[in-house]
C-alpha cells in the first residue's frame, strides 16, 4: 500500500509516534486522536490520507482495535488497512460528472432565452448608435453594448465549462498554433514577465477547435500573469506522451491509455493552497478580489478539454508556482490549414439580396430584420419552420435562408434546411441560435457544416457571415 518492504514499514512505524511519518500532514491530528481513543479502549473505524514511499498521497480506510493484557489494560493495538485511493478517485469523478451535468442542464436551460434577450438588447443598441448623431447618446450606447457583450461571453464560458458548446473541430498542429499566438501572448503579459516556449519538433497533431484551444492557452497564460504581480517567468511547453493504465491511475487522469499531446503552462508565481487547488476548476471560484475576475477561466478550459476527449491536471504548491497540463488525444491525420475568415466587414456594405428570416421569437425577429435592412438586404419574415418552407415554395426569389435552430413545433431549423436543400439545392443557408448545441447537434454532416451565428449577433458579424455565405458558399 505504501510501497514499503516489511522492514521499511516497521522502521517507519517505530521512528515516530504511531507511525505518523506514514500519515499525510493534513490527517495527522485526526489520526493521532483516533490512536488515543484506542489507547483508552475504544475501537475506531476511520479514513485518512497516507503517504507512499515516493511521497504520493493515498487514501486509506482503517479499523483499529485495542489488545488487552491479562490485567485488562490496553497493551497494544491491532489494525487492518485498505487502500481506497481508486475508490476515492472514482467518487470524485462521479461527483464532478454530476456537478457538470447539473450545471449543463441549468446553463442549457437558460442560455437560449438569455441569449435571445441579449440579441434584442444588442441589436437595438447598435441601431440606435448607427442612427444617432448625438455624441452623448453614442457614449451611453457604447457602454451598454460592452456590457451586453460581457453577458454573452459569460454565457459562452458557462457553456464551455459544461461541455455544451458547438465546436468546429479540425486537425491541427499545437506547436504552430502556439507560435502564431506569440504576439498575442506577449501583448497580454507585462514586460516584467518573461515568456518562454518549449516546442519540440515532431509533435503529434490533435483534433480540436482552433479558436477554443487558443482561448484555453490564453486563459492559462493570463492566470499565470495574475500569479506574478511582481514579475517572473511563464513557460508554455508541449510534448508527446504515451500513457498506460498505470500512468493514468498514478496521476488520476480520467482518460483512456494511449498517445496524447500535452500542452503545459507553468509559472513561477505564488502558487495555490490545497483549498484553492481543490476548487480551482469550479465555475465562479476565484481567489481574486471581488470585481477582478469571474472565476470561469479554468472552468472553461476544463470543460473544453474534456469535451475534446482530453484531461486537465493542475500541480501547485504555495510559493513554488503552478503548472496546468492539458492532455489531448493524438490525431493520425495531417494538420489542416487555418481557414478561419479574417474579413474586416464594412457595415452597410452588402449588396441587394433577398433574405428569408425564420425566427420564432417576435422581438428577436424584429431586431434582426432591422439590422439586415440597415445592411441593405431585402427581408422576408417567417415565425416558424413550416411558414418558412411555404415562403420558399412560393414564387418569391430567396437568395439566402437565415433560420433559428431551436423552434417550437415538430420542424426545427435543421429540418427546414434539410428539406429546403433537397428542393432548392443551390440555396444559401446560415443558422442562428441562442443555444450552443441545440437541435443541430444531431444533424447530418452537411447540415453541421453550414455557417452558424450565435446570438446575440453584432451587425459586423452578421454582415461578414451572410456576405461570405452569399458570395463565397458553393
Amino acid at each position: 500500500m505504501n510501497d514499503l518492504t516489511p522492514e521499511e514499514f516497521i522502521e517507519a512505524c517505530s521512528s515516530s509516534q504511531f507511525g505518523l511519518g506514514l500519515i499525510h500532514p493534513d490527517s495527522r491530528e485526526a489520526y493521532l486522536a483516533a490512536c488515543k481513543e484506542v489507547e483508552h479502549g475504544g475501537t475506531v473505524n476511520h479514513e485518512y490520507k497516507g503517504l507512499k514511499k515516493n511521497g504520493d498521497t493515498i487514501y486509506v480506510r482503517e479499523t483499529l482495535a485495542p489488545i488487552r493484557n491479562e490485567d485488562g489494560k490496553v497493551a497494544k493495538m491491532i489494525g487492518t488497512s485498505i487502500d481506497i485511493t481508486v475508490q476515492r478517485q472514482t467518487e470524485l469523478q462521479l461527483r464532478q460528472a454530476q456537478k457538470m451535468e447539473a450545471v449543463g442542464q441549468l446553463t442549457a436551460g437558460i442560455s437560449h432565452d438569455f441569449n435571445n434577450l441579449l440579441a434584442v438588447i444588442l441589436g437595438n443598441l447598435e441601431l440606435i448608435r448607427l442612427r444617432g448623431d448625438d455624441t452623448d447618446i453614442r457614449a451611453h450606447t457604447d457602454l451598454a453594448l460592452a456590457a451586453t457583450e460581457r453577458g454573452a461571453r459569460l454565457t459562452q464560458q458557462l457553456l464551455a465549462y459544461s461541455r455544451q458548446i458547438t465546436m468546429d473541430t479540425v486537425v491541427l498542429d499545437p506547436n504552430e498554433l502556439i507560435r502564431n499566438m506569440d504576439d498575442l501572448l506577449r501583448r497580454s503579459l507585462p514586460a516584467t514577465i518573461q515568456v518562454e516556449t518549449v516546442l519540440p519538433a515532431g509533435l503529434w497533431h490533435i483534433a480540436a477547435d482552433r479558436t477554443q484551444l487558443e482561448s484555453a492557452v490564453l486563459n492559462l497564460a493570463i492566470n499565470a500573469r495574475d500569479a506574478l504581480p511582481g514579475g517572473g517567468k511563464v513557460t508554455i511547453e508541449t510534448a508527446n506522451i504515451c500513457l498506460d493504465d498505470n500512468e493514468c491511475a498514478k496521476h488520476g487522469l480520467e482518460i483512456e491509455p494511449g498517445r496524447y499531446v500535452m500542452i503545459a503552462v507553468s509559472d513561477t508565481g505564488f502558487g495555490m493552497s490545497p483549498l484553492a487547488l481543490e476548487g480551482a476548476m469550479d465555475p465562479f471560484f476565484t481567489t481574486k478580489p471581488i470585481g477582478e475576475g469571474s472565476g470561469l477561466g479554468l472552468a472553461m478550459v476544463s470543460g473544453f478539454t474534456r469535451q475534446t476527449g482530453g484531461h486537465i491536471s493542475i500541480h501547485s504548491e504555495p510559493e513554488h508556482g503552478t503548472t496546468v497540463r492539458l492532455y489531448f488525444p493524438e490525431a493520425a491525420e495531417p494538420a489542416q490549414p487555418d481557414k478561419r475568415s479574417h474579413i474586416e466587414p464594412d457595415v452597410r456594405s452588402a449588396g441587394p439580396a433577398n433574405i428569408l428570416l425564420v425566427e420564432d421569437d417576435e422581438d428577436v425577429r424584429a431586431v434582426v430584420a432591422a439590422q439586415l435592412k440597415e445592411l441593405g438586404f431585402a427581408i422576408l419574415e417567417a415565425e416558424d419552420a413550416k411558414t418558412g418552407l411555404s415562403v420558399l415554395r412560393s414564387e418569391t426569389r430567396i437568395d439566402l435562408l437565415l433560420t433559428d435552430v431551436d423552434m417550437p413545433g415538430s420542424m426545427q431549423g435543421p429540418d427546414l434546411v434539410d428539406t429546403a436543400l433537397k428542393e432548392f439545392p443551390h440555396l444559401k443557408t446560415v443558422f442562428m441560435s441562442g443555444h450552443a448545441k441545440g437541435a443541430i447537434a444531431n444533424a447530418n454532416d452537411a447540415t453541421r457544416a453550414i455557417p452558424k451565428l450565435t446570438k446575440p449577433v453584432q451587425m459586423a458579424e452578421l454582415d461578414a457571415v451572410i456576405s461570405q455565405a452569399i458570395h463565397g458558399q458553393s
